[in-house]
């Protein structure tokens, strides 16, 4: 059974690039499933990658093939590495952006992609994700042993996971990232808030965390349980990252009400 891959990329929908890491997949592995994860991370936004992937992977079938092409460092002597967790294969350059993944979904095992008769005969140093990465992929996906790739590393790099801090009266966390419909994520797990917790951003008491964008009326703001189980802050009806100025680092307060 060929292994579905899933690709995660910053090239966009306007040019060619995605439709050509495809094409580069199903010319080596013809009965491929590709499943297109995200191509808009913003680009180069290498923590919005790696925020994705630990939402995403969860929810896909064992031996999933995750190929990530978020890469501003293409072209330097950045390594190309894949990953193996307990259920699923990764492709990436080594950069970080595998190491957000959930503790279920870790990377046990490390190799740098150095196998250079896996590539395409000529790689540019401007589209790794065409030259490298998709054909690697095909090939894992095609049956290829992990261990033809390259040797060992121990050493990838890693992208530290902002654990909220507990303070005397709360928690204290930050944004992370935002998504689509203006909403934002921060690094603080809904499960640790306790019920009488309110959360603040910027000095704004936005209440206690709700459940549903519905509790709220339209236009105002709330912090809600978001799907991946953080808090997210939103407005009904509304772009809260565009009304509030809200950016990736600002501090998010659970204070708690005696």
């Amino acid at each position: 059974m060929i292994r579905p891959i899933v690709l995660l990329t910053d090239f966009g929908h306007r040019d060619p690039f995605a439709g050509i890491m495809k094409g580069v997949i199903l010319s080596r592995a013809h009965k491929a499933t590709v499943v297109d994860l995200s191509h808009t991370i913003r680009p180069g936004d290498i923590p919005a990658a790696a925020l994705a992937l630990r939402q995403s992977v969860p929810y896909f079938p064992k031996r999933s093939i995750f190929t990530v092409v978020v890469d501003p460092g293409v072209g330097s002597n950045r390594r190309a590495v894949w990953g193996r967790s307990r259920t699923h294969d990764f492709l990436a350059p080594d950069n970080g952006v595998l190491t957000w993944l959930q503790d279920e979904d870790r990377i046990v095992e490390w190799r740098e992609v150095a196998n250079t008769r896996l590539f395409l005969s000529k790689v540019s140093s401007t589209f790794h994700g065409r030259d490298i990465f998709s054909p690697v992929c095909a090939s894992l996906a095609d049956g290829l042993p992990a261990s033809q790739l390259g040797p060992r590393i121990l050493d990838p790099v890693r992208l530290p996971w902002p654990e909220p801090r507990s303070v005397r009266d709360g928690l204290e966390g930050v944004i992370l990232s935002r998504d689509h419909f203006g909403n934002v994520v921060t690094n603080i797990p809904a499960a640790q808030v306790q019920r009488r917790g309110h959360i603040f951003h910027r000095g704004r008491d936005l209440g206690p965390l709700r459940t549903h964008y519905a509790a709220v009326p339209p236009g105002r703001p709330l912090a809600v349980a978001g799907s991946a189980g953080l808090i997210e802050i939103s407005t009904r009806d509304g772009d809260y990252a565009a009304r509030s100025r809200a950016r990736r680092g600002d501090p998010v307060h659970v204070r708690y009400r005696a």
